[in-house]
Formats: structure tokens, sequence, C-alpha cells
């Protein structure tokens, strides 16, 4: 990035995405190259709201030079704008509407926004390494607070087709990482949101309303769809909060959103115990039938390599 400022862009949609497993942000082949020269395709940039300067989210940049043609008839495209293409739900959530949603919202024109370079906010090389090949499918959600007995116990509440989206269980850990603070926060224990918590949520907010603000008011959410369609909610306590650096932005640190994804270490390890046991006991037991130690270790290597190969089928089917 030029200038050391944030580079300013209007906001269109994203095209020819290709089913990416993760929401994007899409600048055309000149903007990246002038504005963002080391930072390569694929990795993260810092989107930001300019409507609400608190809200902000990490998204991976892709090169789409079909931006300013798709945008060159819309009314609301200015000559000498620099577009840069979000994805819906990136969009959502940071409040900031595009062409197209104009059409079907209460926003009178396209939403702007500021862009920064970012390092990769899992900041270790093996772990980025492991979600690479087994694979993470990020979810992008809103934080609400926590209720009873939830607190201060390092769990989150989430829908429960979020859970399936992730690719992850009840019980199973999870990896939250924010724009701020300690930018990721793992082993925290995903649960779905019971009806029990959802009555729970209810009377609080009814006995407390300035303390538990509606995030489609607060953000203006019908500038996107007058139907204030939002983000899946993450439910998380006061700590966790304050450890993704949310607790210092005004809201009490709801109302921003957050990467999600599954811990891919964590599943590993799950998926480690329960196949190494049997496999061990395979081997050893057909190892002492079999003569020859060439033999042997060209058995035991053929059982470690079928052993790795289910451990990564099974980790990946799960997205």
């Amino acid at each position: 990035m030029t200038g050391g400022e944030p580079a300013r862009f209007q906001v269109c949609p994203t095209s020819d995405r290709d089913f990416q497993q993760e929401y994007i942000t899409q600048l055309t082949e000149a903007d990246f190259s002038e504005q963002f020269p080391e930072t390569d395709e694929g990795e993260f940039l810092l989107i930001r709201s300019t409507r609400h300067p608190s809200l902000e989210i990490h998204a991976r940049v892709f090169v789409n030079d079909d931006l300013y043609e798709m945008a060159v008839d819309d009314r609301s495209v200015s000559e000498g704008d620099k577009l840069i293409g979000l994805d819906f739900t990136v969009r959502t959530a940071l409040g900031v509407p595009s062409p197209r949603d104009i059409e079907y919202s209460k926003a009178e024109s396209a939403g702007e926004v500021e862009v920064e370079s970012v390092s990769n906010p899992e900041g270790r090389w093996e772990r980025r390494q492991l979600n690479d090949l087994l694979g993470v499918r990020p979810q992008v959600c809103r934080v609400r607070m926590g209720v009873f007995p939830d607190l201060e116990d390092k769990v989150c509440r989430l829908p429960s087709n979020t859970l399936e989206m992730i690719g992850v269980d009840e019980g199973d850990d999870i990896t939250i990482e924010s724009s701020r603070g300690e930018r990721i926060v793992r082993g925290i224990k995903a649960f779905e949101i019971d009806r029990e918590r959802r009555e729970t949520k209810k009377a609080q907010i009814e006995r407390d309303e300035d303390r538990y603000p509606q995030c489609a008011d607060l953000l203006d959410l019908d500038r996107i769809r007058r139907t204030e369609v939002d983000l899946p909610e993450l439910w998380i306590d006061e700590e966790t909060r304050s450890r993704l650096g949310l607790d210092d932005t005004g809201t009490d640190g709801v109302c921003h959103p957050v990467r999600v994804y599954r811990d891919s270490w964590y599943l590993f390890q799950q998926q480690l115990h329960e196949f190494s046991i049997p496999l061990v006991i395979v081997l050893f037991a057909t190892g002492f039938e079999v003569q020859g130690r060439v033999a042997t270790l060209l058995l035991w290597s053929a059982g470690v390599l079928l052993w790795f190969g289910v451990l990564f089928v099974e980790s990946r089917s799960r997205l």
C-alpha cells in the first residue's frame, strides 16, 4: 500500500469467484499491484467500514479484472472510483452496500471501505500448513454476549447449521479470529444455541435493552437488505471478547464480525487417537507373523501410509 494511509474503495459485488471455501474480496490486477505490491494473491487484506470504523475483518484477496466492466452501466459508479469486490457475507459483516444491494435495501448509494495489507493472522507456520492440508471452511459470525451457565467456561454457542458448515460436532474445539487483540483465540468448545439459552437471552433483552443492542438497528443493516438479514450469531463471554480486542469498541464487544473455523490440530489429534490404537495392535500382531526384517518394515510402512491416508480423507470429509 502506498503512502502509509489505508486505501479507499467503493464497494461492488464479487463475481466469477469459483466457489471458494471462504469469503473473499476482489481487486483488479492494476489496483492490486499499485496499492498492495507486497501482498500476494490469496493472502489477507484488512477491510474496514468507513460508516462504522470499528467494524473490520480479514478477507483473502483475488484478482478479477472484470470488476469495472460489470459496473460501467451502474449509475452509482462514478468515473475515477476505485472498486473492490466484496462477497455478500463480507458486505453484511461490515454493513456496507454495493450498487446491486440498493434495489433491495434502503441505501441510496454504494458504501466505501478502507483497505490495508495485513500479515496472515495464523502466525504459526505448522498450523497454516495443517489448515491447508485438512481444509477449513471459515464462517463469518456476529459476536453476541454469552449467557449463564456458559460464562468463564471457555465455550461458545453457535447455530446448529453453522456448526455443520464449519465441520465440527458439539464439544469440538474451534478457532475464533479477530482483527484486534490476540487476533486468534483457540481451545473454545463449540455448542449449539439451544432453546433454553435462547429463552434466557430473550428475557435478558426484555429487561435491559440498552445492554443488549439489536445489531441490525445499530449497524443499519436495512441498507443491505430491507429484511435486515444478518450473520449467524456467536455467543461468547466477556473474557473471550476481551482477548479478541473487542471490549474497547463502545458496544461491550458485541455486533462485531469475526471469522470462526475448526481447529485443525484438535481435529487431527482426535483422528489420531481414534485410529492409532487399532493400527498399532494390527501392525504388531502381523509383524510377529511375518518373517524377515525387510518384510516387516515394508508392512509397517504400508500400514502407516494407509493410516495417514485414512486420517486425511476422514478429516476432509467433514467439510
